[in-house]
């Protein structure tokens, strides 16, 4: 699959890339600002308040309102550059713009974003507690199986285990992460304490389903829950 961004998209930008260049001259020389701001600069205010919403998603506090402050300025100083008219001065700016954003972002939503899905504090969980078995309510995150050093399970309502189709040789199997319902991840623990990680967003479901499980809730971090079955 990798390949084909070699075989198919490299090529493709260099006759894209002059393409573009040559109609970007000419809209230059015609003075055309209403094209720009029509093809670019409102594309460009689009994701800026996408930008916008990712920062109130991952961010809080002082960060939160420096990261929401600098995009309303860059947005705002940009567009103010587009009274004077000049077509190519005008997409200069959005240019440096978006790069500033980019650097702002960089600096501070990627790396909470990164973190955020790093599956770093589940890691750190499954480390401490080697001699638990950990399994993950309708989720999986390969990423803290690979730190953790430790094998997890994902596990899955029982309905949708029941409704699945008998397994078939599958070259692509042995890629798969375990699965198992709530009922069998017990059983097969043969009395040591189990762990389950719940989302959220299922968590009303797992407690509904597995209520004679007698789950309880030993801590909640970053919209995960972590319970002990027995």
């Amino acid at each position: 699959m990798a390949t084909k961004y070699v075989t198919y998209t490299f090529p493709v930008l260099f006759p894209v890339s002059m393409i573009t260049a040559i109609y970007l001259n000419q809209l230059f020389v015609q003075n055309k600002i209403n094209t720009i701001i029509y093809w670019v600069g409102i594309p460009f205010s689009v994701l800026m308040m996408a930008y916008i919403v990712l920062a109130f998603k991952f961010l809080a506090d002082v960060r939160l309102v420096v990261t929401v402050g600098g995009l309303l300025i860059i947005l705002l100083f940009t567009w103010r550059q587009a009274k004077d008219r000049q077509v190519r001065w005008f997409f200069q700016m959005i240019c440096l713009g978006q790069i500033t954003a980019c650097i702002l972002l960089s600096a501070v939503v990627f790396p909470e974003m990164a973190e955020s899905r790093s599956g770093r504090a589940i890691a750190e969980f499954i480390a401490e507690n080697q001699d638990y078995r950990v399994g993950m309510y309708q989720f999986y995150s390969a990423s803290s199986v690979y730190y953790s050093g430790h094998t997890a399970i994902k596990i899955i309502p029982s309905a949708a285990m029941a409704s699945n189709p008998a397994e078939k040789l599958d070259w692509s199997s042995k890629y798969t992460m375990p699965t198992q319902p709530v009922a069998e991840f017990v059983a097969q623990s043969q009395g040591k304490n189990t762990w389950v990680v719940v989302p959220d967003k299922v968590k009303e479901q797992f407690l509904a389903e597995y209520q004679v499980l007698s789950p309880r809730l030993q801590r909640s971090h970053d919209g995960l829950n972590y319970y002990l079955l027995n």
